[in-house]
């Protein structure tokens, strides 16, 4: 302000203050304008716009300098009020003007109205047109600034770095974070030193001081100066006041990790890795990798498997060392399919080469894979190194899976695309041939296990099993039947030299007597088992007992009576199945000796003892005509009339009439002996029981002379001679058709006789003769039907073997309402304790079938307490209770009787029970069990793919429960690879996908904005979102 201003100023003020006693208002522009430049200078920005305005207001030339003056600084205080109009006052004032002094600083201050709204653009347009040395010291260091600053947000880099270096040689107010800039943009050119130097030199400074360490170790790693690194960084990270510090942790993990100074740099690496900063895929695996060679092995594990989602040499690499983390840990399982992912890279041959011969012998080691993947591993190796040093190992390694693989069928399949067999791959040949064998006959595919033992004499490597196959063979003839073939192939068996020391030598001799036994040779059959019985060992009491059983009958066929009865009482002793059946034919036997008195009390020692025995109506029957025959008549009717009312359905009831008729006629009561006659022949009338009453009726009615009366009731109750007899002969000579085998014939004359004689005297044995056969040529309806009309009739000789060929139909057929009918009906009539116990096998099948889910399990019951239940049928019983109690969610019971199946069984119901024990863990969530049942599941049933590969989708679930999705992926992917199911193989794919989105979905953190204070206000190295630039 020059000196005649403020001498006008001040004359001014005195000439106004010296005026009227009024208050002071400043009439002149000129005092105005002085004393809102003052108010300006306070920074009472408001008041000095109205005066300014006012100014300009009361002055009619606008180009007058004060009223441009004024104009002027009205502007500058509706920028520092933050008026909207701002920029228009000033673009129009530099217009209006361009000739005045103010012009210059207008541009500046117009740009800095653009700078603090974050206009950069804008802002440089009005930069540029200020010359700096128009500026005063500290506005020319806010123009540098600022201006570089909007330089670099625009990022004009060069620019903005010409800028800042007006600033970061002498002390000013943007003296750091000039320099921090120009140390970031050298940063970004590469100019490390610089940089570096910059860096430096704020590392004390108060708002740089914590993001300078990041760039500093940044710079450094780069450079490659790691131990430098490791000098500086971990002090600086101690402080705790380090702007990302999880990127200076990283860099500082890497440093000592390109050291390899492994177990220094884990820590680092998993600040890094625990921090919510994005992730690359080689972060992982340098953690991973730092943590294999520190010996951290599972936590190794879990870092590589987030490197291996995509196909390239990291991944193969990342996988490698997975395998070989699981084996230091001695998990072999998972380390076989971390080598198997690893070996199907190919980006580093060796390694792949070391992979695949890795994953095929724990292939082999471990034989849990349903795939046969240890055999066609070593085969894939063998093809693709064929010159490899490890190709004796490799070789040597597949020939010992052939000989121990307990998938029989696949070794066989692989051993069959070997040309030149060495003697080891043909011993391994004959020996899944024979297993193979044994595992087809044990699931009765008789067929098929016969060619089987016909390929174990391909190789006679091994001379015991070529003599086993043999025994075998003659198992399945019997099976089949074929007796008198089977016995020939078991003598063979027993003369080759290699079966001497086998344990079915003895063997034989059971199987071979009872196959004499069959086709009633019955002397040979005493031999044999007698030899059987000379050279037993072991403690198998159920063939003893059968064995004793089946000596007894021989000698009672041969009338050896005390021979039977010694027999019969040794199976007695023994206390197992069929003790019932020993007493009943011990009992037989004292009787055809004579001494009724004993056989009296074997048969009342039945009767007490066994009163569900199918040898009880029988017993009764036999104890009954005992006593008649011993003249005890009042014992006998009494046990007679006890079959009547307890047995109804029996066919003893026919017999029964029959001999207390007897008793009637003996004790002159000849109407209650008539009546009880009579009730045989009309009950019964084409019985052969009925002939015996008629006769009978015509010694009573002879006794009484009244044969009138018999001649009447004859003729309306039995045929004539002359029918009878044709009838008799018709029947006779379609019987011999039958018993000859010529079922074709047969068929013919039976429907022809029961087409003449209706009803005919043999109508029940004709129609049950003609089912026989229609059944046997495949008419199963037919049959059914002829079946179901003797089961219609009166209990009778056929009724027993109808119900069960009518139920067996009904079954097979899916008839299970039918079928569980005549299995009730056959329980009641049954005769024979094996066709009870087939109707109480059938009833617990049909009742499982229809949902009747506590009658099936009433029926279990009583299948596992007989103790003539086959071994096969006992599992099925545990089988159907395991599901049954499951479903009623009786957990705990089902898991015990599956795993009862799980040992009783090699088959289907064994893997089957084997997946529900390793589901029923998997719903629990214990995976480890889950994981080593499916395992056990894969290992001991072999030839079962379909449980198998329902294991494998099982045991991914499983791998996604433990969340280790590398393993999941990989057990899918084996089936995706190995199995021809189109529906698992979608199964397999969906379970997959799902596992990556799982993968995806997981976050990979979220990066840190990195803000520096700097006097001012904040400024932001990243993009300002907010920040609204003109374009």
């Amino acid at each position: 302000m020059t000196i005649r201003f403020v001498i006008l100023f001040t004359c001014l003020i005195s000439f106004f203050l010296g005026s009227a006693q009024q208050p002071a208002v400043f009439h002149h522009p000129e005092a105005l304008y002085v004393h809102a430049m003052d108010l300006f200078d306070k920074e009472k920005f408001a008041a000095a716009q109205r005066e300014f305005e006012q100014v300009q207001l009361s002055i009619e030339d606008p180009y007058r300098e004060i009223a441009v003056n004024a104009e002027y600084f009205a502007a500058r205080c509706a920028m520092n009020l933050f008026h909207k109009d701002t920029r228009e006052r000033l673009i129009q004032f530099v217009h209006d003007h361009p000739e005045s002094q103010h012009v210059r600083t207008a541009y500046f201050e117009l740009a800095n109205y653009y700078y603090s709204r974050k206009q950069y653009k804008n802002a440089l347009e009005w930069y540029d047109k200020v010359n700096p040395a128009d500026l005063n010291v500290e506005e020319t260091a806010d123009f540098h600034y600022k201006r570089g600053y909007s330089q670099f947000r625009k990022q004009r880099f060069s620019a903005a770095k010409q800028s800042f270096s007006y600033l970061i040689k002498e002390e000013n107010r943007y003296f750091a974070p000039a320099n921090y800039y120009y140390a970031h943009l050298a940063y970004k050119d590469k100019n490390y030193e610089a940089a570096l130097r910059g860096f430096r030199l704020l590392e004390k400074d108060e708002n740089f001081s914590s993001v300078t360490p990041y760039y500093i170790t940044q710079i450094l790693f780069l450079q490659k100066k790691y131990n430098e690194v490791v000098s500086y960084g971990p002090s600086k990270l101690d402080s705790n006041k380090v702007k990302k510090e999880y990127e200076v942790a990283r860099i500082i993990g890497e440093s000592y990790y390109n050291l390899q100074q492994y177990e220094d740099a884990v820590p680092y690496l998993q600040q890094f890795k625990n921090s919510q900063a994005p992730k690359q895929r080689q972060d992982h695996y340098q953690l991973a990798y730092a943590l294999y060679k520190a010996g951290s092995y599972e936590d190794a594990i879990n870092s590589f498997s987030l490197v291996t989602n995509e196909n390239d040499e990291l991944s193969q690499v990342a996988t490698y060392h997975m395998g070989d983390s699981y084996l230091k840990l001695e998990n072999k399982k998972y380390a076989r399919n971390a080598f198997k992912e690893s070996s199907k890279y190919s980006f580093d041959r060796e390694l792949q080469e070391d992979a695949l011969f890795n994953y095929a012998k724990l292939a082999y080691e471990l034989s849990v894979n349903p795939f046969h993947e240890a055999i066609k591993a070593f085969e894939q190796y063998l093809k693709d190194y064929p010159t490899s040093e490890r190709r004796d190992d490799a070789y040597a390694f597949l020939l010992e899976v052939y000989l121990t693989t307990r998938d029989y069928q696949a070794a066989l399949d692989a051993l069959d695309r070997i040309e030149d067999k060495d003697v080891k791959a043909q011993t391994a040949y004959q020996l899944s041939s024979y297993n193979r064998g044994v595992e087809l006959f044990l699931n009765r595919k008789y067929v098929l296990a016969d060619i089987m033992f016909d390929k174990v004499s391909t190789y006679n490597i091994d001379p015991s099993l070529t003599a086993l196959s043999k025994y075998w063979k003659a198992e399945i003839l019997f099976q089949q039947k074929e007796f008198d073939s089977a016995i020939l192939v078991y003598k063979g068996f027993q003369n080759d030299a290699g079966s001497y020391d086998t344990p079915y030598f003895n063997e034989a001799y059971y199987s071979m007597a009872y196959a004499y036994f069959m086709q009633k040779e019955y002397r040979n059959a005493q031999t044999t088992f007698n030899l059987y019985l000379n050279s037993k060992s072991g403690d198998d009491d159920k063939k003893l007992n059968d064995t004793y059983l089946r000596l007894g009958d021989c000698s009672f066929v041969a009338k050896e009576y005390d021979s039977a009865i010694a027999s019969y009482e040794k199976a007695i002793a023994l206390g197992r199945s069929g003790a019932d059946y020993a007493l009943f034919q011990k009992a037989r036997s004292q009787g055809f000796k004579g001494d009724d008195l004993n056989k009296t009390k074997t048969l009342e020692e039945i009767v007490r003892r066994f009163d569900k025995s199918a040898y009880l109506v029988p017993a009764k029957y036999q104890l009954a005509q005992t006593f008649f025959k011993m003249d005890k008549d009042d014992q006998a009717f009494t046990m007679f009339e006890n079959v009547l009312q307890n047995h109804s359905g029996s066919p003893y009831v026919k017999k029964s009439l029959l001999t207390m008729g007897l008793i009637h006629f003996r004790r002159a009561a000849y109407e209650d002996a008539i009546s009880s006659f009579k009730k045989v022949v009309e009950d019964y009338p084409q019985d052969e029981d009925s002939k015996e009453a008629q006769a009978r009726i015509q010694d009573v009615y002879v006794e009484l002379g009244r044969m009138d009366e018999f001649n009447t009731w004859y003729e309306q109750h039995v045929p004539s001679g002359s029918v009878a007899e044709q009838d008799s002969v018709n029947y006779r000579a379609a019987e011999n058709k039958y018993s000859a085998g010529d079922c074709e014939g047969a068929i013919l004359a039976f429907k022809d006789y029961l087409q003449k004689f209706q009803p005919g005297i043999f109508g029940i044995n004709a129609s049950y003769y003609m089912g026989e056969c229609l059944f046997q040529q495949g008419g199963r309806e037919q049959a059914l039907d002829k079946y179901l009309f003797v089961i219609g009739q009166p209990t009778n000789q056929f009724s027993e073997p109808a119900l069960f060929s009518a139920a067996t139909i009904t079954f097979e057929d899916r008839r299970f309402d039918e079928a569980l009918s005549h299995y009730q009906a056959l329980e009641r009539v049954a005769t024979y304790d094996n066709n009870i116990l087939e109707a109480r096998i059938g009833q617990m099948r049909c009742h499982f079938e229809l949902g009747d889910y506590d009658q099936a399990l009433s029926f279990t019951d009583a299948v596992l307490a007989d103790d003539a239940t086959p071994a096969h049928i006992l599992k099925e019983a545990h089988f159907v209770r395991a599901k049954i109690l499951l479903s009623q969610n009786d957990v705990e019971e089902a898991l015990m009787e599956f795993r009862i199946v799980d040992e009783l069984s090699s088959g289907k119901m064994g893997a089957e029970s084997k997946f529900n024990i390793a589901r029923i863990a998997y719903t629990q969530s214990d995976y480890s069990a889950a994981e080593q049942e499916i395992f056990e599941l894969i290992q001991s049933y072999p030839s079962q793919e379909f449980w198998k590969v329902r294991a494998f989708l099982l045991l991914a679930d499983v791998y996604t429960g433990m969340e280790d999705f590398f393993q999941a992926k990989a057990t899918l992917q084996s089936i995706i690879d190995n199995v021809q199911d189109e529906s698992v193989r979608k199964e397999a794919i969906a379970k997959y996908q799902s596992i990556v989105e799982i993968e995806n979905g997981q976050s990979e953190g979220i990066e840190e904005e990195m803000e520096i204070e700097v006097g001012e206000g904040a400024l932001e190295e990243e993009n300002d979102d907010n920040s609204i630039d003109e374009e």
